[in-house]
């Protein structure tokens, strides 16, 4: 089997093994998992240039570079004739879009389609939702019709993508993300040491990761945690955001006293510190008003933290009885959450335990599994 994988994603500077995004671990997670399953596999990546080091280190795997930003316009209507074709058997465009012209049964992986059903949950500037939502309304519309399968990482995702394209639904196939065993429980002391610099030693705290677009919720969540715990309580907010967005709202949140004193606003962190933050947070925030799976869950789950999250769609299917759920359009829904797991240290440890089993059941060798049978059913179906 001779697979085409757009790995434009993937980041191969040294100590960013993983990329900066979720697609990217997407890939980098699934590509290796599959190579292990599969020994008649042969992959071609197409990759970005200016890369110091290959993907994998593989002789079944074979680098093309690609001079097009992976999401672009040139993408979508270039690519395919861009790339050599021959000796191709599929191919599988996994984030999100499929260019137009492939000339092979194609595989997409449609994470989420949150920019087509809700733009307005993907971004508060408006150039930037007119401009970005005309580009997924292209690919995921062209992944939609003209993708042989369909990958998705969620029921709630299938779902969604069904509601776009009811005739579709029976291509439709669920491959959960894994669980990155880099994300396990580490001794708290030593995590103390190593993040003293963002909180201090014994100071307790609520954790939050995410870029800064609207479905993550990241405003409703810091009224809450100020609603949630009192001026004279020790508990601080810590917010890991990965990108920053237009947010006039939000910047005027984080500037008032009461949000300066109390909330520690950290731009991206290596996945070291992630680590040791999930290890010491008390309570790992993650009340997003859509997501197609959400990553974040997983890795707190893996490193012992309790979670309070959405009571809806995936991150409700992703950490079961593993969390606390709440209604994420109710600033006072999400502070009650919060107040309880942080007032009930038996409950914090129920979770804890809960929360361990729970990443235990996601892994990316079944993902892969799932994946090379899709692949497999698209070549049948032609």
């Amino acid at each position: 089997m001779r697979v085409m994988l757009d790995a434009r994603y993937l980041d191969t500077r040294p100590g960013n093994t993983y990329g900066a995004g979720g697609i990217a671990k997407y890939v980098r997670s699934l590509l290796e998992r599959m190579l292990a399953r599969e020994p008649d596999l042969r992959l071609r990546l197409l990759v970005p240039p200016g890369r110091p080091r290959r993907v994998v280190e593989d002789a079944r795997v074979e680098e093309v570079v690609v001079d097009i930003p992976p999401q672009s316009l040139r993408t979508l209507w270039w690519l395919s004739r861009r790339v050599p074709w021959d000796g191709v058997d599929l191919f599988h465009a996994p984030a999100n879009v499929l260019p137009r012209g492939v000339p092979r049964p194609a595989v997409t992986t449609v994470h989420d389609v949150m920019w087509v059903a809700e733009p307005a949950l993907c971004s508060n500037f408006l150039p930037k939702r007119l401009a970005t939502g005309f580009y997924y309304r292209l690919g995921i519309g062209e992944a939609l019709r003209g993708s042989t399968r369909i990958l998705t990482v969620s029921e709630a995702s299938r779902d969604a993508i069904a509601a776009l394209a009811p005739d579709r639904r029976e291509a439709i196939r669920v491959t959960r993300h894994g669980a990155d065993p880099f994300f396990h429980a580490v001794p708290r002391e030593e995590a103390e040491r190593r993040t003293a610099t963002i909180v201090p030693p014994g100071v307790p705290f609520v954790l939050m990761v995410g870029q800064a677009s609207p479905y993550k919720n990241h405003r409703r969540a810091v009224e809450a945690f100020l609603e949630a715990f009192r001026a004279d309580d020790p508990f601080r907010l810590v917010l890991v955001r990965r990108f920053t967005r237009v947010d006039f709202e939000m910047s005027a949140l984080l500037a008032r006293p009461d949000a300066r004193r109390r909330v520690v606003v950290v731009p991206q962190v290596d996945r070291e510190t992630l680590r040791d933050l999930y290890a010491r947070a008390a309570i790992f925030l993650f009340p997003s008003l859509c997501e197609g799976f959400g990553l974040p869950l997983l890795e707190a789950m893996g490193c012992g933290c309790p979670i309070v999250t959405s009571g809806r769609g995936a991150t409700a299917e992703v950490t079961g009885d593993a969390a606390v759920h709440v209604e994420p359009t109710r600033t006072e829904s999400i502070a009650e959450g919060l107040r309880r797991l942080g007032a009930d240290e038996e409950l914090r440890r129920r979770l804890r335990e809960r929360g361990l089993r729970r990443a235990a059941e996601f892994s990316w060798d079944e993902a892969a599994r799932g994946t090379l049978e899709t692949y497999r059913e698209a070549l049948a179906a032609g």
